[in-house]
Parts: structure tokens; C-alpha cells; sequence
């Protein structure tokens, strides 16, 4: 029998597991305390001057790499952040932003697709043309970047929150939805 000691250490050690792993963060406590989580991506697109100097926590995917003397500059497809912090697989974007990361970051590692994300400070914009249109880009400086590992071959993901329709009368299938989109 199991006694009530014993099941009350265990529950403890079970929430202390889970307060512990809710805790996990890709970023330093320092750079953390910076970030104002006030500024949406949609406030920084919309004037990125009036944040010049504040500290954002954005993710996405890479879509283009240049490595430049000195620095690294990237442009990334703004994606929402999940609780972990990782950028939401789909099509959901708010636009795109220039990240510029002192040093040298390989593009062999850092290709284009990956998924990444900075906590970085606001320093301004830079006009670019995007097909025929001209596209006002954010600029931001990297403080800390953590670069996702990608999905193992032929792993389908899709986010609880926002995957495929459940019901019984929706789509009878006796085993779970694939997921809407497939990453390689």
C-alpha cells in the first residue's frame, strides 16, 4: 500500500519538475530582464522608430544569410513565438526584419529555413526593394540568438493550438490528423 507520505513527496517532486521546465528560457537572465514583452511585432512594423533602443524577443525562419565584415546579417520571416519560446511552425507572419549579429555565423549552419530566436535591440530601418515593391525593414542588433535544431527527416509537426479540425464528424479517421504542413 502506499502510503500518504510517499504520495505527497511524489506530487512535489512532479510540480517542482514542472515549475522547473516552465523556467527554461534560450536566453540569459540579464538579456531576459532587458526585453520589453510590451512591443508587439505589429507595433514594431508599424514605427519601428519611435522603439529605437528597446530590447524585443522576435523568431521566425531565415531567409537569407550575409556574412559582412565584422557582422553577420540576416532577414527573417517574423513568426509567433510558442511558450518555449520557438517560432510557431505555418504560414502565420507579421512581415520581415533584418537582424544584424556581431561576428561570423556560417550560412552552411545558419541556412536559410532554420528557425531561430533573438532577443535584440531596436537600432532603426533600411529601405529595400522586395520584388518591385519597397519594403521597410526593422533592424535589429542581436543581444543572444538561439538557432533551433530542425526537425528529424521526415517528421510532421503541427501546433495543438492552431492544428487540424477534431470531431467525430469532421474526417473519420481512426488514427490522429497528419499535420497541415510538412518540414524538411
Amino acid at each position: 500500500m502506499i502510503s500518504r507520505k510517499m504520495v505527497l513527496s511524489l506530487l512535489a517532486v512532479t510540480v517542482l519538475l514542472f515549475t522547473a521546465a516552465g523556467c527554461v528560457s534560450p536566453f540569459s537572465k540579464e538579456v531576459r530582464q532587458r526585453i520589453d514583452k510590451g512591443i508587439s511585432f505589429e507595433d514594431l512594423l508599424a514605427n519601428p522608430e519611435n522603439y529605437r533602443g528597446q530590447v524585443v524577443m522576435l523568431g521566425g525562419r531565415i531567409l537569407m544569410i550575409k556574412p559582412k565584415k565584422g557582422h553577420t546579417e540576416m532577414t527573417i520571416l517574423q513568426q509567433p513565438l510558442s511558450l518555449d519560446y520557438s517560432p510557431v511552425s505555418g504560414d502565420r507572419s507579421g512581415g520581415r526584419f533584418l537582424l544584424i549579429v556581431k561576428g561570423f555565423l556560417d550560412p552552411a549552419v545558419y541556412s536559410p529555413g532554420r528557425r531561430i530566436t533573438t532577443a535584440a535591440e531596436v537600432t532603426g530601418t533600411e529601405e529595400r526593394s522586395l520584388g518591385e515593391k519597397t519594403y521597410t525593414y526593422p533592424v535589429l542588433n542581436a543581444l543572444q540568438v538561439k538557432l533551433w535544431p530542425p526537425p528529424p527527416k521526415g517528421y510532421q509537426y503541427w501546433d495543438p493550438l492552431w492544428g487540424p479540425p477534431r470531431g467525430p464528424f469532421l474526417e473519420p479517421h481512426p488514427i490522429p490528423h497528419p499535420p497541415p504542413h510538412r518540414i524538411r
